[in-house]
């Protein structure tokens, strides 16, 4: 019965997403008729045209060098902050002495605006894939360690002593304890930071303007294209979605086979 239910609920919600999708590509293709007869059609490119620019970058060598390049960056960045995150985090809810000391560190590093630390990543980096790497890093660095660091407060206490009572190992208590009942956070924050780091990379990308899915939107922009920004547009919003996606699966499958164990 509740297999069905989630099918049919999955079902209904697949069909809202084409209708609204629909309706939104048929605002989209009025309103920009509609500004191109009034003002200029420069402003807001037809769905179509994006399309049409989408489809002529399939076969640019450029097209998939800059989305190496960004995926790679990307990657670096989001890998780099989720593994110190994460153990910052941890030792952060194991230990009272780690917690006062980068607990004002990480409200701070989550309270200051990425405009700048992108700034200051324009002094600071000459390479753009390291400016790049920084921004994304920061960006969901703090994030990732706030919420393994909160998973840790919300562990259950009698397992704990379970485990000291019968002198289970260190290296068991972590992945048959610690982690299956922090995997939620960790998935959690892995999950937000997915979807930041495309903005983090395309905006790096952007100030730097030389290469990358942001570069690209750069030189878009300096040329007055506006259906290839938002064509680029597009691919990081693909890019975003895809990595969701993968996201959610890695989650099901794992919080369903610890929920089996814990």
């Amino acid at each position: 019965m509740k297999d069905f239910t989630t099918k049919s609920k999955e079902k209904s919600r697949g069909k809202f997403f084409w209708i609204s999708l629909f309706l939104f590509f048929m605002i989209w293709s009025i309103l920009s008729r509609w500004i191109a007869y009034r003002y200029h059609p420069m402003i807001l490119p037809s769905p179509f045209e994006v399309l049409q620019v989408m489809f002529t970058f399939l076969s640019q060598k450029i097209f998939w060098q800059s989305i190496g390049i960004t995926l790679y960056r990307g990657f670096i960045g989001l890998v780099l902050a989720v593994v110190l995150g994460i153990l910052l985090g941890f030792f952060m809810g194991e230990l009272s002495e780690v917690e006062n000391f980068f607990r004002p560190l990480m409200i701070t590093l989550q309270t200051t605006p990425t405009v700048s630390w992108l700034a200051l990543a324009l002094i600071w980096f000459r390479l753009p894939s390291n400016m790049t790497i920084f921004i994304t890093f920061i960006a969901i660095f703090p994030l990732m360690t706030i919420n393994v660091y909160q998973g840790m407060g919300e562990l259950d206490p009698s397992l704990q002593e379970m485990a000291t009572l019968f002198q289970v190992s260190k290296k068991k208590q972590l992945f048959s304890l610690y982690l299956p009942q922090l995997f939620p956070f960790i998935w959690a924050g892995g999950k937000a930071g997915i979807g930041m780091t495309w903005k983090a990379v395309a905006m790096a990308e952007l100030l730097s303007g030389r290469d990358g899915v942001g570069g690209r939107m750069a030189l878009a922009r300096v040329n007055l294209s506006t259906a290839e920004v938002f064509a680029w547009t597009g691919v990081l919003m693909i890019l975003g979605y895809v990595g969701e996606q993968m996201m959610q699966y890695i989650g099901k499958k794992t919080i369903r086979y610890w929920g089996d164990e814990l």
